[in-house]
């Protein structure tokens, strides 16, 4: 931990390809009176925004839902392209083009846990977005970014795979779209329609994550009904909220032998500091969190 009696900041950043749709969540950690508090999430971040946000001198550790890097494979193949030689293609367990399609750490995580596979950044919708963070990590300060995350202030981050790690359901979690009033149906008809989204669009599904998390982590201040609606209503609120808690985790486990973050695998440094590291909690580091938070508050004297 920082050794400053100065209050100190982890943010989690759900980036997003549009600014309208990029959220982020702050956890402000007091080393004076030993309190960790979340504080309101915020929807509608544009790149200016951010880098002001990521120039706060309080702020130790930024985690954010977006690739740091491509395949190599795929960087190397590119140069190649222009005079039309592509190299060969290489399956990994049985996924055609996967060497240039998946990261190192995509395939870590697919290992690791069960049904959580990321998205391609060379070949899906995700270039966009890696684009844009490739752009702000490009315009920050250089000592603060390292692909791997081992060092600097930037983590690279998957609250999916956060979620898998602590078993909690994530299904149908990420739809939000409320119903539209059909043409020629009455106001009553549709309010009486409208009654049953939270049901049918994810609202239940961020109600299972938010509960899981408040009652492992009773400790963690803020989490009070109006942010609870606030996540309740919007799966980026509830991506910001998680990856600012594994910002945390790395924050208090950079070396990561604590348990609280998976370490990269030996001779995977290199890679991991070109294409980026998704930073992996352990399947415990929830509980962990929980009993870290519990020591503060008991070194405090008992104040929530």
């Amino acid at each position: 931990m920082p050794p400053s009696t100065k209050p100190f900041s982890v943010i989690g950043v759900d980036l997003a390809a549009r600014p309208e749709d990029t959220a982020y969540c702050e956890i402000e950690v007091s080393p004076k009176d030993r309190i960790a508090r979340v504080l309101e999430p915020v929807l509608g971040a544009d790149d200016t925004a951010l880098l002001k946000l990521f120039a706060k001198s309080d702020i130790t550790r930024i985690g954010i839902d977006a690739p740091f890097g491509w395949p190599q494979p795929f960087v190397v193949a590119l140069p190649h392209a222009q005079c039309n030689v592509w190299p060969c293609d290489q399956q990994r367990k049985g996924r055609h083009f996967a060497n240039l399609t998946l990261r190192s750490t995509d395939i870590h995580v697919d290992e690791k846990v069960g049904g959580v596979t990321p998205l391609s950044v060379s070949a899906d919708k995700l270039a966009v977005l890696a684009m844009r963070v490739a752009l702000l990590l490009s315009r920050a300060p250089a000592p603060l970014v390292d692909r791997s995350g081992m060092t600097g202030h930037f983590v690279e981050v998957y609250p999916a795979a956060g979620l898998g790690r602590w078993k909690i359901k994530r299904t149908d979690y990420k739809k939000n779209k409320r119903p539209k009033r059909r043409s020629g149906e009455s106001v009553d008809k549709f309010k009486q329609r409208e009654k049953g989204w939270p049901e049918s669009n994810g609202y239940q599904a961020r109600v299972r994550i938010l509960e899981r998390i408040r009652t492992t982590l009773p400790q963690l201040a803020g989490l009070n009904r109006r942010f609870e609606e606030m996540l309740l209503g919007s799966d980026h609120y509830i991506d910001a909220f998680v990856s600012a808690l594994v910002a945390l985790m790395v924050e208090i486990d950079p070396k990561r032998a604590k348990g609280f973050i998976e370490p990269i695998p030996a001779g995977m440094e290199a890679v991991a500091q070109l294409e980026g590291w998704i930073a992996l909690p352990r399947k415990c580091s929830l509980t962990r969190l929980g009993l870290w938070l519990e020591e503060r508050r008991r070194k405090a004297g008992g104040i929530a």
